[in-house]
């Protein structure tokens, strides 16, 4: 199940940046400062589900597929831009504080009811988001945060969303936040630069709480945790009755070594990899995903989730246990270093 969130400062809703935006793979697209009294432009592809007009500000949301809301509502007050938009799994919400206006959530909003997405700009400063320091507006934003608890998605390392042509340097004021019963299942990223545009746009990914890698280069391996030693060992010593113990006979040695290895353990090439997955867990991987297609939000799903996890964290730990027994400082420092 692919569903992507994206929010954008667009500085003024333009045809060119109409048809950026329709180039977007994304499933739901939150914006503010769209400059426009009336409902923006439209962009091929989307549909706009509840616009909030400005000459100033404005926001906006659009959604590729409109069969999916279930409502839309705007509880834009104290200076605040607020549209919410209600799909079968998720409650997305996009915020736009102008800079000059303190941060005061409406009383009567929830954000704590069921699986949320608070999404936009907050236009405030704090050492958790890469700022370096923490204003009035990032304090009420994180006290907000922790009374509605919600967790954020930005990383004090991600590049910058914002570039201030002024002050020549990037900060973050795009924010998102996600219920902390589902953070596992959302990923942030922050797009490409925008031509004539300080902010950039960010992306949220709904994803399961465990992906298949695949990073890993397609070269066949030895799998020597299925290997059956035995027998590999059998046909080793009945072969090497046939070689001659002298320099001469090293190549026959290394053939005979290859071709008992072939025949004795797995050799193949995993284009998709999860570290630690056993019989046990993948049982559990499997159970997981098709709940998750169902319903990524669901307690079943999360209760799967977070026991998938645990499985292959202990299994991790249990490998690396071994792992760091059967190192020798004595034999090999080297190999016990790089492995440390």
């Amino acid at each position: 199940m692919k569903f992507d969130v994206t929010s954008f400062n667009t500085e003024g809703l333009s045809a060119a940046k109409k048809d950026l935006f329709a180039e977007l793979d994304t499933d739901v697209l939150c914006l503010q400062e769209t400059h426009k009294t009336t409902a923006p432009l439209k962009i091929p592809g989307m549909n706009l589900v509840i616009f909030h007009g400005s000459p100033v500000h404005g926001s906006a949301i659009y959604v590729r597929d409109r069969t999916t809301v279930k409502g839309s509502s705007d509880h834009s007050a104290n200076g605040l831009e607020i549209l919410r938009v209600k799909t079968d799994k998720l409650t997305i919400t996009s915020v736009y504080k102008p800079p000059t206006v303190p941060f005061k959530w409406p009383q009567d909003l929830p954000a704590n009811d069921g699986a949320h997405l608070v999404i936009g700009d907050f236009n405030s400063h704090s050492t958790s988001w890469g700022y370096g320091n923490t204003n009035k507006d990032g304090e009420l934003v994180e006290e907000w945060a922790l009374d509605k608890d919600l967790l954020l998605l930005n990383r004090a390392k991600d590049k910058p969303s914002f570039h201030s042509a002024r002050w020549r340097r990037g900060y973050n004021p795009d924010l998102a936040f996600v219920s902390s019963r589902h953070r596992q299942n959302f990923q942030r990223s922050v797009g490409n630069p925008v031509p004539r545009s300080q902010h950039r746009p960010i992306t949220v990914h709904l994803t399961p709480v465990v992906s298949p890698t695949t990073n890993s280069k397609p070269r066949p391996r030895l799998n020597y945790h299925r290997a059956n030693w035995e027998a590999f060992t059998a046909d080793l010593e009945t072969g090497i009755e046939d070689v001659d113990p002298t320099p001469e006979s090293y190549d026959s040695f290394q053939r005979l070594v290859w071709k008992t290895a072939k025949k004795n353990i797995p050799r193949g090439c995993r284009k998709q990899y999860i570290p630690g997955l056993t019989v046990t867990s993948k049982e559990i991987y499997t159970r997981y995903i098709n709940s998750y297609e169902v319903d990524p939000f669901a307690e079943e799903t999360i209760d799967l989730g977070e026991n998938l996890l645990a499985s292959l964290s202990d299994t991790r730990k249990e490998r690396w246990q071994e792992t760091i027994d059967e190192l020798d400082m004595t034999q090999n420092s080297k190999k016990a270093w790089s492995t440390i």
